[in-house]
């Protein structure tokens, strides 16, 4: 069985300058949450190039097997059994054996052409060696990219996590009692309007989506619906990614305590940055009450951590100029620390 990845990649023009002059530049590596597109980043990609572009050689965006435009081209293998650890895997397939091995200023074919086999070897052993890649995960993709980046600590420079999904294990008797709220919340959801702009205007009233910054809105319509035509012949748009589909991945809850577990074991080599929400809502909380402190110093070596104080749970949605500027932060404090 045959399952496409949909990624964006966002290069510069004059890329090549950099590799003439032997500096190594940072390639920023985006996976998103659960429910969510690729290109829900770009308004926080806006923000960052307008202050940060000299650091940053590339930027690929990511979408896993059944969100956005992966999910309609996958729809006929998706089941009803999916692991965040095959989303991990995924990612660091990916490093391995696709990503070009240096960032360039051309267009890449549509399909990337997978890379020779000592290639991938070198890359599994020692990195990629033209590359600093700072994946920047959310949610799901937060704790789906520690997982990788402690697989093979190699492939990586720096993990700057949103309000990951990283969770303390469950003692004896204890149950989750967020996973079936959320799975629930995803096959009740609605996900078809007769257009665009009426999804908007009825997300805006809606208390979970009223509170993101209004390019996030933009995107998530733009590029998350997709045209149909009902039973009926009327033209309506739809979520691309099924609603049954975005209740299997909040289903899957062991990953998330495996990374919590791992995390200690994290290389020390690797920059940790944590990006948290400084609104406590009631219906965002990662964990019981004081899990983030917790988390946020599981790997205190080489660690740090910051609060967005008017964002919640959906960093990225709710305020991508402050993301913007907490990333622009750590890749400069990054960049003078490769300097000494």
């Amino acid at each position: 069985m045959v399952l496409w990845i949909c990624v964006n990649r966002y290069y510069k023009v004059d890329a090549g300058k950099r590799k003439e002059s032997n500096k190594r530049g940072l390639t920023l590596f985006f996976a998103h949450a659960v429910g969510f597109v690729k290109e829900i980043w770009e308004p926080t990609i806006k923000h960052l190039l307008a202050s940060s572009s000299d650091l940053i050689d590339e930027i690929w965006t990511w979408e896993a097997i059944q969100h956005g435009d992966s999910a309609p081209v996958n729809e006929k293998q998706l089941s009803c059994l999916y692991d965040w650890i095959d989303n991990g895997r995924d990612i660091l397939n990916f490093f391995a054996y696709y990503i070009p091995s240096s960032p360039s200023s051309t267009p890449l074919p549509v399909h990337l052409p997978r890379v020779h086999e000592s290639v991938s070897r070198e890359r599994n052993d020692q990195g990629l060696s033209e590359r600093k890649i700072v994946a920047i995960g959310h949610s799901f993709g937060g704790c789906t990219s520690a997982l990788a980046a402690l697989t093979n600590p190699d492939l990586f420079f720096c993990l700057i996590l949103l309000d990951p999904v990283i969770v303390r294990p469950l003692g004896p008797g204890e149950k989750d009692d967020y996973a079936g709220d959320y799975v629930v919340g995803a096959l009740l959801r609605r996900d078809t309007w007769k257009s665009k702009s009426e999804a908007i205007g009825l997300l805006k009233k809606i208390p979970f989506f009223s509170s993101w910054d209004p390019g996030s809105l933009e995107v998530y319509a733009e590029c998350g619906l997709t045209g149909i035509i009902d039973e009926k012949g009327n033209e309506l748009v739809k979520l691309k990614a099924p609603s049954l589909q975005e209740a299997v991945v909040f289903s899957s809850i062991q990953t998330q305590m495996e990374v919590y577990a791992r995390l200690p074991t994290l290389d020390d080599k690797i920059k940790l940055r944590w990006v948290m929400p400084g609104r406590i809502d009631p219906d965002d909380l990662v964990g019981p009450p004081g899990a983030t402190q917790q988390r946020v110093w599981l790997r205190p070596i080489n660690s740090s951590n910051v609060r967005i104080p008017n964002a919640g749970h959906l960093i990225p949605h709710e305020a991508p100029r402050e993301l913007a500027d907490e990333i622009r932060d750590i890749l400069q404090e990054t960049e003078i620390r490769t300097k000494l």
